[in-house]
Parts: C-alpha cells; structure tokens; sequence
C-alpha cells in the first residue's frame, strides 16, 4: 500500500486483495452482488481467477473494475487514452462487443481484443472512429459509472459528489454535446477530404448520396438544423454581450 492509500501491484496482487479483503466477508454483501453483476459470472469462478487470471473481454472487465476501485496495476501494457476510453465502452457493455468491433472495422473480435489488450496498433481512421463513439456515448458512460460502488459502499461519479440532483441533466447534455462536437468535427472532415468529388459534378454528388442514402442525409441535416436553432437561442444573448464589449471598447 502506498503512502496515499492506494493499493499498487500486479494485476493478480490487486485482484487477490480485493477478492481477499471484500468478496469473502458477509460485511461486504453490497460490494459481492456489484462485481458478481458488473463482471457478469458465477462467484465461483470469480474465485478461481486469484490462481488464473480470465483473457479477453473478461480481463479487461477485471482491470477497469479495479482500477475504479483505486488500484494502481503495475503490469499493465501501457496504452493510449483512446484505447482507455474504448475499454470503458466494453467493460460497461455500453454496445455489444460485436457492434462495437464492427463499428471500428475488425472483421475478427480477437484481432480488436488485441488492439484493446495494447498489443496491437491501429490506424488514424480507426483513432477517430474509437474516439467518436467513445465520445458519444458519455452520458451512458457517466451513468453507468454512477450505479456502480466504491469499495467504501458510496455512490461515485459527479452527481453525487456534487449532492445536486438537479445538475444532471445539465452534465448530461454537456456531455452530450462534447459527443456531438466530436462527431461534427470528425463529418467535416470526412467532407473536406472528399470536396474534389462533392464539387466535380452533378452526377457525382448524386452517386454519394446513393452510396450514404439520401434518408441519412436528409434527417442528419434537418437534425442538424434543429439543434443549431435551438443552441442559437442559448448563445445569441453570450454573443450579444461580446459585442456589445467590443463596442464599448472602440468607443
């Protein structure tokens, strides 16, 4: 244990001391059902990973639990934030393991479990796409993290840090629009790289929007208009004042 509290070790110390210190004691019933439900198996085999530790999905499942709890894990392959973030999405079970390997173009869940374990890279189109969906998926995220338990049997995440209720809808929706900022950002630059074919000619413009589907299309654009309406009534005023500041400063 260091100094500030924190257990550090290896992945099998960490765990050994979490399962020793709060999954053999009745005291600790409330920390038992949350990681027999987060990791998804029978305490019986929770209770054969102190001599083997699990692979793959449950693994990763394993670290993030612990790391939640406040275990510093020394063996671990050091990794990108990205790939962090993406091992949230699949601890969680925010999407499907199989979407979410689709989604970021693994034909094979083993080659995408590599990449997540840190021993495989990945391209930058692959970075964008984890980070997209990473990104826009944070309100489920958060939430998710609030269900779960400290080992000290309190509620976690900022809502109840906080003590506020009445903020989560507004941490929600910055959240959420963090995701869609991200996701915008990342469009817009798909659409640069593409302006040769979007500007070359009628036709072309009309073999994209064959291959896209002009449904998409038209409903992430009137989606799109929408939200700028209703974010134009939250900014008008902010921008107002800082041009009425301008103002006041050349007068």
């Amino acid at each position: 244990m260091n100094s500030n509290g924190t257990i550090s070790g290896s992945l099998m110390e960490c765990y050994r001391h979490f399962f020793n210190t709060y999954l053999t004691s009745a005291t600790h019933q409330n920390i038992i059902e949350d990681f027999v439900s987060f990791i998804g198996l029978k305490r019986d085999t929770l209770q054969n990973w102190i001599s083997a530790l699990p692979k793959g999905e449950n693994l990763i499942r394993l670290k993030f639990y612990l790391i939640f709890q406040g275990y510093r894990i020394t063996d671990s392959i050091p990794v990108s934030k990205v790939i962090k973030d993406a091992c949230e999405i699949l601890a969680i079970r925010i999407v499907k393991t199989e979407d979410f390997r689709d989604a970021i173009g693994y034909a094979r869940t083993d080659d995408f479990l590599r990449v997540l374990g840190g021993r495989s890279g990945y391209s930058e189109e692959k970075k964008a796409r984890l980070k997209y969906l990473y990104e826009s998926h944070l309100p489920q995220i958060q939430a998710a993290k609030d269900r779960l338990l400290r080992v000290n049997g309190t509620l976690v995440g900022p809502l109840s840090q906080k003590n506020d209720s009445s903020l989560a809808p507004l941490l929600l929706l910055k959240e959420s629009l963090r995701g869609v900022e991200s996701g915008l950002k990342i469009t817009l630059n798909f659409l640069a790289g593409m302006s040769s074919e979007i500007n070359s000619s009628a036709e072309a413009r009309k073999l994209i929007r064959e291959e896209l589907g002009n449904d998409l299309l038209f409903e992430t654009s009137n989606l799109t208009h929408s939200l700028y309406s209703k974010l134009n009534i939250l900014i008008s005023e902010k921008s107002r004042e800082i041009q009425n500041l301008k103002e006041v400063n050349h007068a």
